[in-house]
């Protein structure tokens, strides 16, 4: 098993543990599947994921937003920097 630190805006999660498997999609893909869950005011369960920011390089976990074909994830740094700017123009 391999742990890795995570920011985790979702469930207060530090560290997750991923197998030699997750690690190596980790590694090409960018990201990995982790779980389902449902949040307080969902209706349904999401698929959340394990997600590199190459910008900053940190690990964090999301779900994917969007409509399939052009779902994507947002990095909390990434998003905290992008307010910032729009707050400051």
């Amino acid at each position: 098993m391999f742990e890795v630190e995570v920011l985790d805006e979702h469930f207060g999660m530090q560290r997750v543990r991923l197998s030699l498997l997750q690690r190596l999609l980790l590694k090409i893909q960018g990201y990995v599947y982790l779980f389902h869950a449902r949040k307080d005011g969902w209706k349904g369960k999401l698929p959340f994921y394990l997600i590199k920011c190459k910008e900053h390089n940190i690990f964090f976990i999301d779900y994917p937003h969007g409509f399939p074909p052009n779902q994507y994830f947002n990095c909390p740094i990434c998003l905290k920097e992008i307010k910032e700017v729009k707050n400051f123009g």
